[in-house]
Order: structure tokens, then sequence, then C-alpha cells
């Protein structure tokens, strides 16, 4: 995974001590064989987080590109400073109809 990081100040500065984490899921599903015997095929699935103190992990997959060439990782700067709306699970309330 590469991710851009430069110091300067403004756009391109990246928020300090914020850490990219991959994790891979799978999906499984059963498969039966002409044979009748069932085997079960997994698919790999990366996920990718930013993870910075205080503030809840963040998935970033779907904001992170893939280099055709090399299946690196290639994460921008925009990426790593822009923060969504997140909040901890401690933090969650149960609305008063549930």
């Amino acid at each position: 995974m590469t991710a851009e990081t430069e110091t300067s100040t403004g756009k391109d500065q990246v928020r300090p001590k914020c850490r990219i984490a991959e994790l891979e899921q799978f999906k499984c599903t059963p498969v039966v064989a002409p044979n009748g015997f069932t085997r079960v095929h997994c698919t790999p699935i990366p996920r990718i987080f930013r993870i910075c103190p205080n503030r809840p992990a963040v998935e970033i997959t779907t904001l992170v590109n893939v280099d055709p060439h090399t299946g690196e990782y290639i994460i921008t700067s925009d990426t790593m400073n822009t923060m969504p709306r997140t909040m901890a699970w401690r933090d969650m309330n149960m609305s008063a109809s549930d």
C-alpha cells in the first residue's frame, strides 16, 4: 500500500499518526459437485481501514484505487484527510421506537 504523505501545509497534509490497516474477509458458498459431494468455495474480499487516534476506524475501501499492474493500493492524501461523519459504538443510542 502506498499513501501520499506530503507534509506541506494545506490540503495535502496528512493527519498525524493515522495508519492504514487491511482486513481480508471471505465470502463462502457451498458448491455441490456432480458426484454429490459439497465443497465450500471462498472468495477473498479485501477491506481497507484508516485508523486515527481517538477516532473510530473508518473503512476507506471504496476510496482506494488499485494499480492494475502491481495490485498495490494507491491511497491519496485526500483519502487520508477526508473524515466522514462517524460515531463510536459506545456513543450510539437506541431510538425511542425500539
